[in-house]
């Protein structure tokens, strides 16, 4: 795609809407994240005479999108003790690990590297110390 903006792509729009949503509920993250699932999912993907398709467009999820999905989690883990713990970020913090656990189940190839290039599993278990200390169990 040439000349495109990084920040005008709707896969973006949806993650950064999502991410920001006023409602102390966060319910219009909630519905926001399922409408990612729906477009991440593998079977909902039509299958076509090229069958690239899939995996170029998973590519391009991972190499444009997913920094934008996974931000908030790296800005509150960049210590080993979250910066925030206040309800809406826990909460929406929980939205983004339940987003990156479908991944792990239907993009293993491409989150793999996403994992590891961003030390996301040490940065899951700070967000871990949040719910043992307030006596939730992550699911």
């Amino acid at each position: 795609m040439v000349g495109f903006e990084k920040d005008q792509m709707l896969l973006n729009i949806i993650i950064e809407q999502m991410i920001c949503d006023t409602d102390p509920e966060l319910g219009g993250a909630v519905q926001l994240m399922g409408v990612l699932r729906i477009l991440l999912d593998p079977e909902n993907m039509l299958a076509s005479v090229n069958k690239s398709e899939k995996t170029d467009f998973l590519n391009f999820f991972y190499k444009h999108s997913v920094q934008i999905l996974i931000a908030p989690l790296l800005e509150n883990t960049a210590h080993d003790e979250p910066q925030k713990e206040d309800y809406r970020s826990v909460q929406l913090l929980g939205l983004i690990l339940e987003l990156l656990s479908f991944c792990v189940e239907h993009h293993t190839y491409h989150i793999k590297n996403c994992i590891l290039n961003k030390d996301l599993l040490r940065r899951i278990l700070v967000y871990a110390k949040i719910n043992s200390s307030e006596g939730r169990i992550l699911q």
